[in-house]
């Protein structure tokens, strides 16, 4: 299991680690900064002893478990390693101190999408009452929130959603971030005035980092609409 320094501290550029398995460009360190596709929420990009980082996932490791007077086997997790893929073998061993540096810049403009993209997502589901999310995805140009809708976008109340997110976001407001009492394995997010959300993905502290965002309208497929959030720079 790789130690998560990208939940410890988000705003981690650069750390040192030990090389755990090598499998080709692949690499697994003893514990990263760089966050690991998931969650809607694409990998980090950056480099490694001074040799490219291009993606970043994850593998879930699982043990299997058999309930207290249960005859049934389960698959429980236990925790995830990170896998860093290189965009070419690296010239280090298993064993080895290597250091890492993620690209800071897309970095924090995803984070700051990403927590914006909550904002989006509480008043679009108030203005427009949609039943169901269908998907969501951020990287560092956008935030895209699929869902479910009969009808195309009324393009006044898009607007008025966007108004309100930058009222948010203008008014100083302090997210927090910790893990569910109920099941230490889940991270919450939340914001004083907002339901708690689950989310695995990395996030700035404060909404006045996020500056002021545009939202804009984009029909996926029939019966779908999508909202995509930008930061205004």
């Amino acid at each position: 299991m790789t130690k998560k320094l990208y939940y410890q501290d988000p705003y981690m550029k650069e750390f040192d680690a030990k090389v755990v398995e090598i499998d080709d460009n692949k690499v697994v360190l003893d514990q990263t900064c760089f966050y690991p596709w998931g969650g809607g929420q694409v990998g980090d990009t950056g480099e490694i002893n001074g040799i490219r980082v291009v993606d970043t996932q994850k593998i879930v490791e699982k043990i299997i478990v058999t309930e207290q007077n249960q005859p049934f086997k389960s698959e429980k997790p236990v925790g995830s390693k990170v896998i860093h893929i290189l965009e070419k073998e690296p010239n280090f061993k298993v064993g080895d101190t290597v250091h890492g540096k993620i690209d800071w810049d897309r970095r924090y403009r995803i984070m700051r999408l990403h927590s914006a993209a909550h904002f989006t997502y509480y008043v679009a589901l108030d203005v427009f009452k949609f039943k169901k999310v269908r998907g969501s995805y951020v990287d560092d140009k956008k935030d895209r929130l699929d869902f479910e809708y009969p009808e195309r976008l009324d393009p006044e109340k898009l607007k008025r959603v966007e108004d309100r997110v930058n009222e948010i976001l203008g008014k100083n407001l302090e997210i927090k971030r910790y893990n569910d009492p109920k099941n230490p394995e889940l991270l919450c997010w939340e914001v004083e005035g907002f339901p708690m959300m689950h989310c695995g993905g990395t996030h700035v502290k404060n909404t006045e980092e996020i500056g002021r965002v545009r939202l804009k309208r984009v029909n996926p497929g029939k019966g779908l609409e999508r909202i995509e959030t930008y930061l205004v720079e």
